[in-house]
C-alpha cells in the first residue's frame, strides 16, 4: 500500500484530503506544518506528498528545498496543492522537480486522486 503525505496547516484543508486518499486504499500521514513535514517525511518515507506552499512558519517552498536536499526524499514525487499562481513561485517548483502544481481554487478530490496514481505510476515505472 503506497503512503501519502499531506502537508497543509488549515485542517479543513488537510483532514477530507487525508480521508479521500484513504478511502481510495492508500496509507495517508499529516503534517499540519513545515517542520512537521521534514520530520515525518525523513522518518516514514512517504511514496508521494501533497504540499501546500502558504504556511506560517516554514512554507511548502522552504519544505521543498528541505527535501530536495536529504537523501532519504531527495526523489519524493511531490504536488503542490496551493492558493498561489505566482510564476516565480512556480518556476521554483520546477526547478526542484515537483511532479505536478494544483490550484485550491480549481481542483476536484477525484482529480486529486487521479494526479496521485499518476505520480505513483510514474514513480514505479522509473524505479
Amino acid at each position: 500500500m503506497s503512503l501519502v503525505m499531506v502537508v497543509d496547516d488549515m485542517a479543513l484543508v488537510r483532514e477530507p484530503i487525508a480521508a479521500a486518499l484513504r478511502g481510495a486504499g492508500y496509507a495517508t500521514v499529516c503534517a499540519q506544518d513545515g517542520a512537521g513535514a521534514v520530520s515525518i517525511a525523513g522518518q516514514s518515507r512517504p511514496d508521494v506528498i501533497v504540499l501546500d506552499v502558504l504556511m506560517p512558519g516554514m512554507d511548502g517552498m522552504q519544505v521543498l528545498r528541505r527535501l530536495r536536499g536529504r537523501s532519504e526524499t531527495a526523489k519524493t514525487p511531490v504536488i503542490l496543492l496551493t492558493a498561489t499562481s505566482e510564476k516565480p513561485v512556480v518556476m521554483e517548483a520546477a526547478r526542484l522537480g515537483v511532479r505536478d502544481y494544483i490550484l485550491k481554487t480549481h481542483f476536484s478530490l477525484g482529480e486529486l486522486l487521479d494526479r496521485v496514481d499518476k505520480c505513483l505510476t510514474t514513480a514505479a515505472a522509473a524505479a
